[in-house]
């Protein structure tokens, strides 16, 4: 949805500009296709979101839930935290590692089909869910 308006507005403004738009392949631009700065990027992606119906979303609340779900994907740790530009992969397991609804259930599946835990005589991990200060 966001994307999607990005492009119509991008598409717009590249037709009023005309050859002298910038186009650097930016998902959010100034109306000339120049660089938002991280500020003002802040503030057009939330005045965007609740545009779009999308109350209390912010850049951060988008970031969060994207690595999220990266790693509730199971993409290597690695690649989220670099992709993030965490200095190390342990910064991003430190505030990434809470448990997604869907890890807990499938947690339980697994402790179910195994047995109580017990599985194929081995036990199971132990493991804390914290929630993320973030």
């Amino acid at each position: 949805m966001i994307r999607q308006h990005c492009q119509q507005q991008q598409a717009t403004d590249r037709a009023m500009f005309g050859p002298d738009y910038k186009d650097h392949d930016l998902n959010f631009c100034r109306p000339e296709g120049e660089y938002y700065s991280p500020d003002q990027m802040s503030v057009r992606v939330t005045a965007l979101t609740r545009k779009l119906g999308m109350k209390g979303i912010g850049l951060h609340s988008l970031r969060h839930s994207h690595a999220s779900q990266l790693i509730s994907s199971g993409a290597p740790v690695t690649a989220v935290s670099e992709r993030l530009g965490h200095a190390n992969s342990a910064i991003t397991l430190a505030i990434y590692s809470h448990a997604m609804p869907a890890d807990m259930s499938a947690a339980a599946d697994l402790r179910l089909i195994c047995g109580i835990g017990r599985c194929r005589g081995a036990s199971l991990p132990r493991f804390t869910l914290r929630r993320s200060g973030c």
